[in-house]
This record gives structure tokens, sequence and C-alpha cells, in this order.
């Protein structure tokens, strides 16, 4: 399933348990990001942006659990599974 669309399942789901999603969060004004790397040391700079050069893109990949994340530091305040089956 497309991230997209799990977000907009997601959505519908929060909704009809009655609870309100914020403007930002929402399927029609969400887009997805994944941050690879934050406070890069200015001394590794290039040879981040050489592993950047080099990803093949687009990733593709599946979603084994979800959860709420505090950052930063990162405190994970919940999560659970997806039920999705598929090995590592």
């Amino acid at each position: 399933m497309a991230l997209l669309q799990f977000q907009a399942q997601l959505c519908e789901a929060i909704k009809k348990e009655g609870i309100e999603i914020g403007e930002e969060f929402k399927a029609d004004a969400w887009i997805p990001y994944c941050a690879v790397a934050q406070e890069v040391p200015k001394t590794r700079m290039a040879e981040a942006f050489c592993v950047l050069r080099d990803l093949k893109l687009p990733v593709s990949g599946y979603a084994m659990d979800i959860g709420l994340v505090e950052f930063s530091p990162v405190r994970e305040h919940f999560s659970f599974g997806l039920g999705n089956t598929v090995e590592a």
C-alpha cells in the first residue's frame, strides 16, 4: 500500500473515533518524509552527500508498526504492530 493511501485510511479511522486531526496532518495536506540524517557534522557533509548521490530512488519497503515518538531526544510514547508477516 502506498504511504499516502495508508495516511488517508489512518485519517479516516481516526475520524471515525471522533478524534480531530490537525489540518497539516490530513491526507490532502500531509507530505510524507523520512529524515535519514540530522545534525551531520560539517566535517562529514561531503561524505553524506556522496551517500545520497548514490542512493537509488524510489526506495520501497513495508510498514511493520506505527507509533508516537517525541523528538529530540527520541522518546517512544507507544507503538503497535500492523500485522505484517513479511520477514526482513
